[in-house]
């Protein structure tokens, strides 16, 4: 992600070491400096010195206390017939509090008022402009300025950056409120809007930016950024950046496309929340959530075409979704990434994605609630570098080549309550020391297989539906785990396969009716407790070489086949099962496999109740029959 966020601060003239740190100073070369925070014992001095004169005064104080400006209306025309042919002479005649009406025209002037003001278009809808070196707005002193239908252009070329590093801006606001109403922001320059100050705020409703600035809107040093029905179309690197501790950035109803770079980013301890915003066709990452201490909220908001990543949010930043959707992204939809990084995403989409729908590595966490990841390229949901998610109430489905659901490098991931189906890989799946925790949730569709764990990871599923999967409903290969009220039918393949030093424990389950056998065990170790293994269109259970089987109570009946076959090298320890009602032989075994039944009902098997190699070893107690 570091990478990623280079990019604008290399391209920008602006921060070393990536798009938030070490930044160039973005004022206005000749903005005034900021003056020094005043020490905490100076403040108590001067505010017991004070305390008289507030307590004497009160009385008399309402009385005396002057009335805010109020200023006067003065028009504004280029041709004459106004109170003013440029804007300096307007504001000196409208003095502090007063409103400037502008007509029609092109004004080569600088808007840089000393005092609170108005300044309007006499009509709405007219073409007003303000056209200056930049900045073309310069709000430097705590006042108010409002300014409504007017549009503030850069002439010429490209503006250079001065030797000192600043960064022009053609509206700088480093003092003071500006508020901006249908407003619009054109030209060439390295940013359109600065705002930089701790008592320092933008207010802009239907902001129009158009051009090449490198970055459209930003905010430091504490700002406050209000941006609400804001468009923003540029070919520049970012559209909106926000960074600094207590920086807070809100964007509604917003639109923001094209961007090579970033659409929004926030970072170094900023906040933002966006509401309703649209980000579109940019070519690098189209929100970008970086740094400790960021914290970003977000509702309604849709990001689409382009972009490396949807959204990026890394290095401990945390970031909360509602109702959002991504589609479309070169690679991933979704990526949170780096230790103390948190997402919450619930609702909303992720799909159609060129690589997966979320991506969760390196030590982050991720939460999924009812949202639909669908379509991506490759993976749904991938968790990986020990990251540790939870995906509830979601439909995972029909990614083109690749799984729903994948859990690895020791990765530890919970689903619950989830629809996941139609995928080209496994449904859901565990490897590399990954844990996959399942619970209430359907497996369907797959072209692999419904559930499975490979490579030493572990799968758990409790009272979980698999169906309908093209290879197996459960496949588990040199890994571990149990499965729990959990019910596997109609399989195309296998029921349940272990192999490869599997070990795997299926209770109080039922498996039933899969193309193959219900359940294979080739070179692995299966429990089966109080489980029930049904109507198998082949045979029930099939103990391959090196597998070791466990039945304690339950039922395999009503294969075609058989119930229980064993080849040579495997084993069986069965006690209180009813293997009966096969269309087969109850067991078959052949030379070289071993088993002990006690307790167990094999009657009413069509090819009998047992069918033993004469040089198999098997331990027969109390079973009916017995022989």
């Amino acid at each position: 992600m570091a990478a990623m966020a280079q990019r604008d601060g290399s391209r920008s003239g602006g921060r070393s070491g990536g798009h938030f740190a070490g930044r160039a100073p973005l004022r206005h070369p000749g903005a005034r400096p900021r003056r020094p925070a005043r020490g905490a014992a100076a403040a108590l001095r001067i505010a017991a010195g004070l305390a008289f004169v507030v307590a004497t005064a009160a009385s008399s104080r309402a009385a005396d206390a002057p009335a805010p400006p109020v200023g006067k209306t003065v028009v504004l025309a280029a041709l004459g017939g106004g109170d003013a042919t440029t804007l300096a002479q307007a504001l000196d005649l409208a003095g502090a509090g007063g409103t400037v009406l502008v007509r029609p025209g092109v004004y080569p002037a600088q808007l840089a008022p000393s005092a609170s003001v108005t300044v309007a278009a006499e009509k709405a809808g007219t073409d007003v402009v303000f056209e200056h070196a930049p900045p073309v707005v310069w709000v430097a002193a705590d006042v108010e300025v409002t300014v409504r239908g007017v549009t503030f252009r850069v002439p010429g070329r490209e503006v250079e950056p001065p030797a000192d590093g600043t960064l022009p801006a053609i509206v700088s606001v480093s003092a003071g409120t500006l508020v901006l109403d249908g407003c619009a922001v054109e030209g060439t320059a390295p940013v359109a809007v600065h705002v930089e100050g701790a008592k320092t705020s933008l207010r802009a409703k239907a902001l129009a930016v158009r051009g090449s600035c490198d970055r459209g809107v930003a905010a430091h040093g504490g700002a406050t950024v209000d941006l609400d029905g804001a468009e923003l179309a540029s070919s520049g690197e970012t559209g909106v950046l926000a960074g600094d501790a207590g920086t807070k950035l809100t964007v509604r109803n917003a639109r923001l496309r094209g961007h090579l770079g970033l659409g929004i980013a926030v970072g170094e301890g900023a906040a933002a929340t966006l509401d309703g915003v649209r980000l579109e066709q940019g070519r690098g990452v189209q929100l970008l959530v970086a740094g400790a201490a960021t914290k970003v909220s977000a509702r309604g908001v849709v990001l689409t075409g382009g972009g490396s990543f949807g959204i990026a949010v890394t290095e401990g930043a945390s970031f909360t979704a509602v109702a959002c959707e991504v589609s479309g992204s070169f690679k991933t939809g979704v990526s949170v990434t780096g230790e103390g990084t948190t997402a919450v995403w619930r609702g909303g989409a992720s799909r159609k994605n060129l690589g997966s729908g979320f991506l969760v590595e390196q030590r982050a966490v991720l939460t999924v609630d009812d949202a639909d990841v669908d379509g991506n390229t490759y993976v749904g949901a991938e968790f990986r570098g020990q990251s540790k998610g939870t995906v509830r109430g979601s439909k995972v489905h029909d990614q083109a080549k690749g799984g729903g659901i994948t859990v690895h490098e020791q990765s530890e991931v919970r689903v619950e309550g989830c629809d996941v189906w139609g995928n080209t890989a496994e449904n859901l799946n565990c490897f590399a020391g990954g844990v996959l925790d399942v619970r209430k949730t359907k497996s369907h569709g797959s072209a692999r297989v419904g559930a499975g764990a490979t490579e030493k990871g572990r799968l758990l599923l409790a009272d979980c539906e698999l169906w309908g999967n093209a290879d197996a409903g459960i496949e588990v290969d040199d890994a571990e785990g149990s499965a729990r009220a959990c019910v596997v039918r109609d399989e195309r393949g296998l029921g349940v396969s272990l192999t490869t030093n599997a070990r795997f424990t299926l209770e109080s389950c039922e498996v039933r009716a899969a193309a193959e056998s219900c359940v294979r065990v080739e070179g692995a170790s299966l429990v089966l407790t109080a489980t029930k293994v049904l109507d198998g269109k082949k045979w029930g259970v099939h103990v391959g070489t090196g597998g070791q089987l466990r039945m304690v109570g339950g039922e395999v009946a009503g294969h075609a086949s058989g119930g229980l076959y064993l080849d040579a090298g495997g084993a069986v320890d069965a006690k209180d099962v009813k293997l009966r009602k096969n269309r087969g032989v109850g067991v078959t075994a052949v030379a070289g496999a071993k088993g002990a039944f006690e307790g167990c009902d094999l009657a009413g098997n069509a090819g009998g109740a047992w069918s033993l190699a004469d040089a198999a070893p098997f331990t027969r107690k109390g079973n009916k029959p017995n022989k």
